[in-house]
């Protein structure tokens, strides 16, 4: 078997996250980045962006996802910033307790996100998610109660912010978020 850079597994996505814990604080963020641009991953959903793309001049990008920890009661929010130039401005991940389901875990990372960014006095941003359920909830009027509470404290976070757009696009065009969400595991 080839070995790359000691790294003995099999998979391309278990090399990429054990790569990531051998990592400093300054090279990271560029090699989260660099493997998205070069990632070939791709699983188009029609219409909608695989790739990453920079937002528009004068705006911020917010991708933001989830992950849940099978078995062990916890997931994984994390929100990934970068401005009209493509470069990275923040990122965080956190852990938080609890077995929710995968759209309300998604809806609880965008929540998170804005309160966030509110904080910031940061606006003019599109948010990027890979979650059609959630993406719909936010751009209809009917959901579910339970999971329709985080949908309003989305929309309301988003009202307090001012100008934030929401857009749908393939797990491939997020797949930085998607990777520093599954980072949370591992502090």
């Amino acid at each position: 078997m080839a070995y790359i850079s000691g790294f003995a597994g099999n998979y391309i996505c278990d090399w990429f996250f054990w790569t990531l814990n051998w990592l400093n604080d300054f090279a990271l963020p560029n090699f989260v980045m660099l493997a998205n641009e070069v990632s070939t991953h791709s699983n188009a959903v029609a219409g909608h962006p695989t790739r990453w793309s920079k937002p528009a001049l004068g705006r911020i990008k917010l991708n933001s996802d989830a992950t849940i920890c099978q078995g062990s009661n916890v997931m994984g929010l994390a929100w990934v910033l970068r401005d009209d130039e493509g470069k990275f401005l923040a990122a965080k991940n956190t852990v938080v307790p609890g077995n929710y389901l995968v759209k309300e875990a998604e809806a609880l990372s965008i929540r998170e996100a804005l309160s966030w960014l509110i904080s910031t006095d940061m606006g003019s941003v599109d948010v990027e998610i890979d979650s059609q359920v959630v993406f719909n909830a936010l751009c209809s009027s009917s959901f579910s109660f339970a999971f329709g509470l985080l949908i309003n404290d989305v929309r309301d976070l988003a009202f307090a912010i001012g100008d934030v757009e929401f857009h749908f696009v393939a797990r491939s065009a997020n797949c930085v978020a998607h990777a520093v969400a599954r980072e949370a595991f591992s502090v």
